[in-house]
């Protein structure tokens, strides 16, 4: 009986060769196709970013209106910043206004800041007052040192030192850094208690 292969042993290391360079070569094709498809990969479209900013925008707008107070100030953030949607910081201040009024205290507290007059937003001290008040009362350390600070400068309220000292340290206790220096300078006689105005 003939052998099944015609193969002799002198010839295996030649034909492991050729296997070898087949092998070699269809991975090389395989990485030139690779490579072919990547580079014909179409870039990016310059709009997709702005439409899946609005489409973030979408449904934060549909999540506050079905009752997420959480939702609705981020609405206002993006009506502030312009992302996703037209700026509108009208719209904004409305939106972290209904927050605020359901107990978000991130809403009263980016409201107060845009009734100091941020954001090109007409200023009203007495109604960033009322914003900080709201969001200090619910637990906002910085709204707390926000109305510190205008209680101190009697910018929308009466001045009242005392009432600004134990705000800042109510803040300070809550882990605002910059409260607990305005502590400090009321310890050294500074502008909280109103020696810098020379009262």
């Amino acid at each position: 009986m003939e052998p099944a292969t015609n193969v002799t042993p002198s010839k295996v290391p030649m034909v492991l060769g050729t296997i070898a360079s087949v092998v070699a070569v269809g991975t090389l094709v395989t990485l030139c196709a690779v490579t072919r498809d990547e580079r014909d990969e179409p870039a990016p479209e310059p709009q997709a970013a702005g439409r899946d900013e609005a489409a973030i925008f979408e449904r934060l707008f549909r999540a506050c209106a079905r009752g997420s107070i959480t939702r609705c100030t981020e609405v206002g953030v993006r009506y502030e910043e312009g992302r996703g949607v037209a700026r509108d910081v009208q719209k904004a201040a409305d939106f972290y206004g209904r927050s605020c009024e359901l107990g978000d205290a991130p809403g009263c507290r980016r409201l107060g800041i845009l009734y100091e007059g941020a954001a090109g937003m007409t200023a009203d001290p007495a109604k960033a007052a009322r914003s900080y008040q709201r969001g200090c009362a619910i637990g906002d350390a910085t709204a707390c040192s926000s109305l510190a600070k205008l209680l101190r400068d009697g910018r929308g309220v009466d001045r009242d030192d005392a009432a600004a000292a134990k705000l800042f340290k109510k803040a300070c206790d809550w882990g605002d850094t910059e409260s607990c220096d305005e502590l400090g300078s009321h310890d050294a006689g500074g502008p909280v208690d109103g020696a810098a105005d020379g009262d």
